[in-house]
């Protein structure tokens, strides 16, 4: 605890005036050990100075609104993508099933991931009689020049599945607009 005071001379008029001034500081248990910290900005002027501490605190003042707008601007560009309009022709002789649930697509380099998320229409599955087409739009998150590859999963009445690729193989597409054809 410590105590401070001042008293003031007498006044003219022959009467003193006594004015005491404390300040007591309390120690708290959990306070008392550690030192408090130094929020003065005098602080910051040891190490940089006066004016470059005050050209800092400019330029972050200045540089906040920038860095919100950035991270805005391409927070949206990232999700921009592409528009892809897959069509599912079913050549086969029987009523085919098109599992959307467990097709997936993949960029080049890419890891596969479910398609049925990003669909437009139904996102589970889409039977069909022979000769049927079914059209689906799936909303990229890239842009259209990025190379992808598609697999379907499909199966018939028989529950006989299969996994239909588009392109065929190991090859990529960048079409935005195809049809797979299934067939037996």
């Amino acid at each position: 605890m410590s105590l401070r005071g001042r008293i003031s001379p007498p006044s003219d008029s022959g009467k003193s005036t006594q004015l005491v001034y404390m300040a007591i500081d309390v120690c708290i248990p959990p306070k008392c050990a550690r030192p408090r910290p130094a929020y003065n900005i005098r602080y910051y002027y040891f190490f940089f100075g006066e004016e470059t501490a005050m050209l800092l605190r400019s330029i972050l003042v200045a540089s906040t609104p920038l860095a919100f707008l950035c991270a805005l601007f391409f927070s949206t560009t990232a999700r921009a993508g592409c528009e892809i309009t897959i069509e599912i022709k079913n050549d086969h002789d029987n009523m085919v099933t098109v599992n959307w649930w467990h097709s997936e697509v993949k960029i080049k380099n890419g890891f596969w991931r479910d398609l049925s998320k990003d669909l437009t229409g139904t996102k589970i599955q889409d039977s069909m009689e022979p000769g049927a087409i079914v059209s689906r739009v799936y909303g990229a998150d890239f842009s259209c020049d990025k190379q992808r590859q598609y697999r379907f999963e499909v199966f018939t009445a028989e529950s006989r599945y299969w996994i239909e690729t588009f392109p065929r193989d190991t090859d990529f597409t960048t079409k935005t607009q195809f049809t797979v054809h299934l067939k037996p």
